[in-house]
Order: C-alpha cells, then structure tokens, then sequence
C-alpha cells in the first residue's frame, strides 16, 4: 500500500497535478481500510505511542491509528493547503 501510494503521488507531483496527490492518499487510505473491515470484519489499529507521565491526557497514550488513517490525515491537510496557495484564475470580466 505505501509503495504505490509513493509512485502514484510522484507521478502526479512531477506531472503537475497536484490536487491528485490528496485524492491518492484518501483513496489507498480507504481502500486500506476496507481491505481490513472485509476481511477481518474490523479495522486492525496498530501504531501505538505514548509519553508516560506527560500529565497532558491526549499524549498519555496516544490515540492508536493506522497507516490507512495517517493518509487519510495528510490529505486533509494537504487539500486545505493546496486550497489555500494554489493560485485562482480569475474569471472573465465583461459580457
């Protein structure tokens, strides 16, 4: 899954697509989890980390994830930046 989420998002990096590269990462994010929910009947969370006697209750442990959800994150965050700097056109003016 991360090999080819890796080419794929290349690919449309280099070709200039970039709005791509976000839908590629929801898309193998999605699939991944539903390969899991298909075939075991749940979602496998695996990533687990933690900052014992941090006193802060969201780091001690931190919230258990996956790599299916990790990319489903990053495109969040990387559609609201692309939304955000990409340039607009600008629409015609007059008739």
């Amino acid at each position: 899954q991360l090999g080819a989420t890796l080419l794929v998002a290349a690919y449309f990096f280099w070709s200039g697509l970039r709005w791509w590269i976000p839908f590629t990462l929801v898309i193998s994010g999605g699939i991944g989890n539903a390969i899991d929910r298909l075939s075991r009947g749940y979602v496998v969370d695996f990533v687990k980390w933690a900052i014992p006697g941090s006193g802060i209750p969201f780091l001690d442990p931190f919230p258990i994830w996956n790599f299916a959800d990790a990319c489903i994150t990053v495109a969040l965050f990387a559609f609201l930046i692309l939304f955000f700097i990409e340039p607009r056109q600008k629409k015609p003016s007059g008739a």
